[in-house]
């Protein structure tokens, strides 16, 4: 079987990076026997033809074209697709990044609308009406949790929605040498270098943690891509010292060596919308226990206080009092640990082999 996967795959550098939702889609699709080609739509306007054409050949090659698109995406190529599906007649799974055709929507948005929009199910009388036609035409729609199914069948009217997690290809080399009996413990941030993810909060909170401790430390081990202003690459800097350091970004077949290195993964996102970050989810694989903020889809991913803490999100008293739980309770993470373990098979790509050939071949 055919399966052609449409998203926005970098040609060169100079574009950027591809998702790697796309390369792990590839991956598993291939590891399962189908025979898979990728499509790009990564074009500037005077390569419309270029676009077209490749639309064209995915739709020529793929009994199941995969559509994999960011939330203007998905609102400028879903209904150009399906309009040339007209001649074709394949199968047409839309697998979104994040939360898809909903960011337009809730961006720039303040987070107790977006949490509002995406748990409660509070639209405040917003539609979509236009979206939500063209996804009712697709075979299915993916989505990665239960959260946003539900929030997708409700706000679009949908009985399409699929839920297939954030896959990962667990390592064959289980986490057996996890420590968390020294002096200090280590704590790793793994994600874009911004303000939005809470980054400048958890080295204030480590210091300031540093600075009443007299024995026990905590290290924390910064990686990833930094956008940051002036304003703050000047914070960030004056933040940096013996325990807390950048190493810049990693490669992503390297994360899981990075995280077994560690005791706690940290990431106090501000963004209350965010999705299901594929750091939370290699850290729990890894068996490395988690310190996340409260957004949205949270509760999908970790169980607080059984794998994982979680804290109020935007405040470093609470995420400082979960930090000082864990460094002066080892007992308690040792117990997270192994509870991690168990909850990251729910994300490893053979516990998930079932789901994939329901989402590309059908019932």
């Amino acid at each position: 079987m055919n399966v052609s996967i449409v998203g926005p795959v970098k040609q060169n550098a100079s574009e950027g990076k591809t998702n790697p939702k796309i390369f792990i889609y590839k991956q598993a699709f291939e590891t399962i026997g189908y025979s898979v080609k990728l499509f790009s739509t990564t074009m500037s306007k005077i390569h419309v033809f270029k676009l077209l054409k490749n639309l064209k050949q995915a739709l020529k090659f793929g009994d199941t074209v995969v559509l994999m698109f960011g939330g203007n995406a998905c609102r400028q190529l879903v209904k150009f697709v399906l309009f040339l599906n007209k001649k074709y007649k394949k199968r047409i799974v839309l697998a979104p990044f994040g939360t898809g055709p909903l960011n337009p929507i809730l961006n720039n948005k303040d987070n107790e609308f977006v949490n509002k929009f995406i748990n409660n199910l509070d639209f405040s009388g917003m539609k979509d009406k236009k979206m939500a036609k063209q996804l009712k035409r697709l075979d299915l729609v993916v989505v990665q949790n239960d959260t946003l199914a539900r929030c997708f069948t409700s706000f679009y009217g949908l009985d399409n929605v699929f839920v297939l997690p954030n896959i990962r290809f667990s390592s064959n080399n289980q986490n057996n040498e996890y420590k968390c009996d020294g002096e200090s413990i280590n704590v790793v941030f793994i994600s874009r270098v911004v303000e939005e993810k809470g980054i400048l909060d958890l080295m204030d909170v480590v210091n300031a943690i540093n600075k009443e401790q007299h024995s026990n430390k905590v290290k924390l081990n910064i990686y990833g891509e930094k956008h940051l202003n002036d304003n703050q690459e000047s914070i960030f800097n004056g933040y940096l010292n013996d325990n807390v350091s950048y190493y810049g970004p990693i490669p992503n077949k390297e994360a899981d060596e990075v995280l077994k290195k560690n005791t706690i993964a940290c990431l106090p996102t501000k963004y209350v919308g965010e999705g299901t970050p594929g750091f939370l989810i290699e850290a729990l694989i890894a068996g490395v226990p988690l310190v996340t903020s409260s957004f949205t889809q949270v509760n999908d991913i970790i169980k607080d206080g059984v794998d994982s803490l979680i804290f109020k999100i935007g405040d470093k008293d609470d995420l400082k009092s979960k930090l000082l739980l864990l460094l002066n309770n080892r007992d308690m993470l040792l117990e997270l640990h192994k509870n991690a373990i168990q909850s990251g098979k729910r994300f490893a790509f053979e516990n998930n082999i079932d789901t994939i050939q329901k989402m590309i071949e059908g019932n």
